[in-house]
């Protein structure tokens, strides 16, 4: 098989995988669940640029690709420790 006929059919499988998780993002139904259904849809997002990065030959989608996928994890990181902070708040709200 060749790139001209495997990336397409990746590509369709990952529109599917965002199309999942967008439904999942909207639909929720709480806050890590929204939060694991963005950090999905940046990897699929990474993902789909890798693949283009393959079919037109070019390597400097690959650097967007990377871009992506590190704002992506300091959202998650930045987002865990919103979190934690605000649940220990709440803890120590509760004690007092």
């Amino acid at each position: 098989m060749s790139v001209e006929t495997i990336v397409p059919v990746c590509l369709v499988a990952l529109a599917l995988a965002m199309g999942v998780s967008l439904v999942r993002l909207i639909a929720g139904p709480s806050g890590p669940d929204r939060a694991v259904a963005l950090d999905t849809i940046s990897i699929v997002a990474a993902g789909v640029v890798g693949l283009l990065a393959v079919q037109v030959d070019e390597s400097a989608y690959l650097r967007v690709a990377l871009v992506i996928s590190l704002v992506s994890f300091l959202g998650t990181v930045a987002l865990a420790l919103f979190v934690q902070h605000a649940h220990r708040r709440r803890e120590r709200d509760r004690d007092a």
